[in-house]
């Protein structure tokens, strides 16, 4: 897992190895008011669990299913 990026106003964002926003572990852009935006490979999720859905997806990455609780995610982010 990769370190986020702080912002001077306290953002985080994370970014994959060419530079597009992209987390799998969680919002890959968590404001510093604290609201969270869900990327992956630059592109845009609308919510916690589209993005949870859409890592589900993935079998060459089994360790990242195991990071995710979707039960957390919907419930703090619904």
């Amino acid at each position: 897992m990769n370190k986020p990026y702080v912002t001077s106003d306290g953002d985080k964002l994370w970014y994959d190895k060419e530079d597009r926003l992209h987390r799998v572990d969680g919002p890959a852009v968590e404001y510093a008011h604290g609201d969270y935006s869900w990327y992956l490979e630059g592109e845009y999720i609308q919510t916690a669990y589209e993005h949870y859905k859409r890592i589900q997806e993935v079998r060459d990455m089994p360790e990242v299913l195991r990071l995710v609780d979707p039960r957390r995610w919907v419930r703090e982010f619904k």
